[in-house]
């Protein structure tokens, strides 16, 4: 009724079960949990309630929320440690750039940016669900069949929603991240580089923006594979950049090696 994590860390493996109380209970999550992982005589540890949500400011006066004290949406791509890492970086930079002299414009200006990440890394985690393929169990053929997502980014009933922002993408405007998706995938069958992370999500489930019938018809129109080379070769261009920068990093064995666990 949700889906697992496997963590390998240093002297063990860290393992969850995510699920929905809408679904499934405490107990018959449990089962569900030891019979994956094959026995019976395991202890498990903890029950986390999850709240997700975002405040509306995260810098109030004097006092700013980092981390869970903000905002969270849940464990899946550990959105939580990366949106800490940002808001920090936020913070240094504003302090640093404004003498640590701020005014009431700088805090606005801190938390509209602080909303406009956390609006993106929902969105990021909410494609995993709508674009899987699943539908074995109640829980995952109402993800992927049932639950309207046109309506994810306009419930305004909940005092934690994410705030609605209007996004633009390519020059053109759109008035959710569900549209952008529609428009560039189901219509224009074009998945440009600055498509946040979408196009890896879509491309490990299954998904491809041309077929080969659709690929013949561009074949005929020469604005059209002027297009398309446009687009390749900006995707080239974008992962010869990323791996340069990759390269340059080590593991996470030997960082965790070099800065946690052997100092």
């Amino acid at each position: 009724m949700g889906w697992v994590w496997n963590i390998p860390l240093w002297n063990r493996m860290g393992t969850g079960y995510v699920y929905s109380s809408d679904f499934i209970d405490d107990d018959a999550a449990e089962k569900e949990f030891k019979k994956y992982l094959g026995t019976e005589d395991i202890e498990i540890t903890r029950k986390i309630q999850i709240r997700h949500g975002v405040r509306k400011n995260g810098w109030v006066k004097n006092v700013v929320g980092v981390g869970l004290s903000y905002a969270f949406i849940e464990p899946l791509e550990s959105t939580g440690l990366v949106s800490t890492h940002v808001v920090i970086a936020q913070i240094i930079e504003l302090l640093q750039r404004k003498k640590y002299t701020l005014t009431g414009f700088d805090i606005d200006g801190y938390n509209y940016s602080a909303q406009l990440n956390m609006n993106n890394f929902r969105n990021f985690v909410s494609i995993h669900y709508k674009l899987s393929s699943r539908a074995d169990t109640p829980y995952w053929k109402y993800q992927t069949q049932e639950k309207d997502w046109w309506k994810v980014w306009d419930d305004e009933k909940d005092e934690r929603k994410f705030h609605k922002f209007t996004i633009k993408n390519a020059g053109v405007m759109f008035d959710n991240f569900y549209e952008m998706i529609h428009f560039f995938h189901s219509n224009a069958h074009i998945w440009p580089p600055e498509f946040d992370g979408v196009a890896y999500i879509m491309a490990g489930m299954g998904y491809k923006p041309i077929d080969d019938y659709y690929a013949d018809l561009i074949s005929m129109d020469v604005e059209k594979q002027r297009q398309m080379k446009n687009v390749y070769q900006n995707w080239k261009t974008h992962a010869a950049n990323l791996t340069e920068k990759v390269q340059k990093l080590p593991s996470s064995y030997e960082f965790m090696r070099d800065n946690v666990y052997e100092k």
